[in-house]
């Protein structure tokens, strides 16, 4: 009698775990297509443009071509806000951009053309230190991506484009674009068609870290540029 107590228990233990046990594994259902892929060339890199534009944040990273000028870039772009590094002319450049305004934090060779040899007071005064001015005003001497439209503005206008075969990129479902320069656009074809990457020889851009939290804020105690220039309003 003994053995029949002790044996009822067991086999609801038993019963117990069965119950609890998962029957069929959990399929994880395939990513679903944007529909990109069946767009022609030039509609596939529009739809790009438009899901850039239409990102609340992403991170470009790598090498852009500024006209002569190649540029290393690790900037994170938040609507109007921008910040990160640049190096260029063999300086690197921390940067933040809120807005019109472009704040820059780097040697003062890189304002030496700016500003030239009569302003080396000036330029030791700013030199590894925050410096602010109206970004329309930096960027010729810093030719960096300072807003989204920079990124893309230059997409898809050297034609004519060649549509590649679908693929993927690190794991993400992609269908590449080439276009008359040898630029090679990477467009994810599941979720929102976002630029992945672009490759031109040496010369290769990521972008990542899409639809992410960002706050961006202008440096505190930054020395105007402007005012020591005596051009300020």
């Amino acid at each position: 009698m003994r053995v029949k107590i002790l044996f009822v228990p067991l086999l609801a233990s038993v019963a117990l775990l069965v119950g609890c046990t998962p029957g069929d594994p959990t399929v994880t259902p395939s990513p679903v297509s944007n529909g990109v892929e069946d767009q022609s060339a030039d509609q596939i890199l529009q739809s790009a443009v438009a899901a850039m534009k239409g990102t609340s944040s992403f991170r470009q990273s790598g090498i852009v071509q500024a006209g002569p000028l190649s540029v290393t870039v690790d900037l994170v772009f938040a609507g109007d806000n921008v910040q990160g590094t640049g190096t260029a002319y063999g300086v690197q450049a921390r940067l933040v951009k809120v807005g019109p305004d472009l704040y820059v934090n780097a040697d003062a060779s890189l304002f030496s053309t700016l500003l030239g040899a009569s302003q080396q007071g000036t330029l030791d005064k700013i030199s590894n230190t925050w410096v602010t001015a109206p970004a329309d005003l930096v960027a010729p001497i810093l030719p960096v991506p300072l807003s989204v439209d920079d990124v893309v503005s230059d997409i898809g206008s050297a034609t004519p484009l060649t549509k590649g075969d679908p693929g993927t990129l690190n794991g993400t479902p992609v269908i590449t674009v080439t276009d008359a320069g040898g630029t090679v656009y990477t467009v994810a074809t599941v979720g929102e068609p976002y630029l992945l990457k672009t490759e031109n020889g040496d010369h290769t851009v990521v972008y990542s870290d899409f639809n992410q939290s960002v706050t961006i804020e202008a440096p505190a105690g930054a020395i105007d540029l402007l005012a020591q220039l005596g051009l300020s309003s």
